[in-house]
């Protein structure tokens, strides 16, 4: 098996694991959202530690205003996510939240200076298009939680931006250690003020398995971009969408809209407009 069929197996088992953090969190009832997203950045700090200890990697950084920066957006926009989940259908929380990438085509010109193209333009309206689709405003059945999603996303897109920008002073362990260490304390004060359930014997091992998931996928993610370059595999992460609505209709009976699913054609769309127009400029 070549280096490339390996990178985009990796891609794509990456997305159907971040479609299995949404199923985590539907399948655990009685906790709140907060919580959720508590226990699984726990998870992540335990993971992190063990592995740098056993490494001998060292926990010091070099940028830690911008670590700290990009752990609070991180926590901003998954706070939403696990909301919005926890409360709206599985496949158009997903299809929203997947807009991140687009805006941070737009965020990365205005705050990295990075050159935007008439296709990139073209993508983000496309997308943006979709989202409207999904959200469908001035109408009745309106969602709320469709609205969180789509700020989840925004947050999201801010965090990956500053991480563009810590990938050229930290390294990717130490982002991730800090973006969990603000989840866990980030989440303490609110969970202070009685947003905090204690778990069952069985919710402590629904917990442990949203943390595994949502470590398969970082450590998919991570593994697949070491055997092929990020603009080749960033196409197949949008399969996240279609592996959330397979599961939320399998699962929990929910499907989809015409306008739902044109929504989401539109935002598959241009995601591949993306992908097709650098790989072609390669």
């Amino acid at each position: 098996m070549t280096d490339r069929r390996k990178g985009i197996l990796m891609a794509i088992g990456a997305a159907f694991f971040y479609a299995m953090i949404a199923v985590s969190i539907k399948w655990i009832d009685g906790i709140p959202p907060l919580e959720k997203f508590f226990f699984r950045s726990v998870f992540g700090l335990v993971f992190i530690c063990i592995f740098m200890a056993r490494a001998h990697m060292t926990f010091k950084c070099v940028n830690q205003g911008m670590l700290i920066l990009r752990g609070l957006t991180g926590l901003a926009g998954g706070l939403a996510y696990y909301l919005s989940v926890s409360k709206a259908p599985m496949a158009e929380v997903m299809t929203l939240t997947n807009m991140f990438p687009f805006m941070v085509v737009i965020l990365s010109a205005i705050f990295l200076k990075e050159k935007i193209r008439p296709y990139h333009i073209a993508a983000v309206a496309i997308s943006f298009a979709g989202a409207l689709f999904v959200i469908r405003p001035g109408f009745s059945e309106v969602n709320i939680y469709y609205i969180i999603a789509f700020i989840s996303a925004i947050f999201t897109a801010f965090s990956y931006t500053i991480l563009k920008h810590l990938r050229t002073t930290d390294t990717s362990e130490i982002v991730v250690f800090y973006f969990s260490l603000i989840g866990v304390f980030g989440c303490i004060p609110i969970m202070m003020l009685g947003q905090f359930v204690l778990p069952t014997g069985f919710q402590y091992f629904q917990l442990c398995i949203l943390g595994l998931n949502a470590t398969l996928y970082q450590w998919l993610v991570s593994s697949a971009y070491k055997y092929a370059p990020a603009g080749e595999l960033s196409i197949y992460s949008y399969t996240t969408i279609i592996f959330s609505a397979l599961l939320g209709m399998l699962l929990w009976q929910e499907y989809l809209l015409p306008a739902t699913i044109i929504g989401m054609g539109c935002i598959l769309l241009g995601g591949y407009i993306i992908f097709r127009k650098e790989k072609l400029s390669k």
